[in-house]
């Protein structure tokens, strides 16, 4: 889906790696609907109160989501 970009939640980086994430938050347009690419295999929506914290793969994710949740007021 074609996002449109509201603001910068944050920039993450592990220590001894050299991957750096910088992360958006963005409004996804009425009518489109967020689907995989070709680094994802899968999309889902999730709710503020909903979001799987437990499940989430990197440390990086769950910062940015609470930093989000911050932003927000959630």
């Amino acid at each position: 889906a074609r996002v449109k970009i509201v603001d910068l939640v944050g920039i993450y980086s592990y220590r001894h790696s050299g991957v750096v994430t910088v992360v958006f938050f963005g409004i996804v347009p009425r009518g489109q609907k967020p689907q995989p690419g070709w680094e994802s295999q899968a999309v889902k929506l999730f709710a503020a109160k909903k979001i799987p914290w437990k499940k989430l793969a990197f440390w990086s994710t769950a910062r940015a989501l609470k930093d989000w949740k911050i932003l927000n007021g959630k």
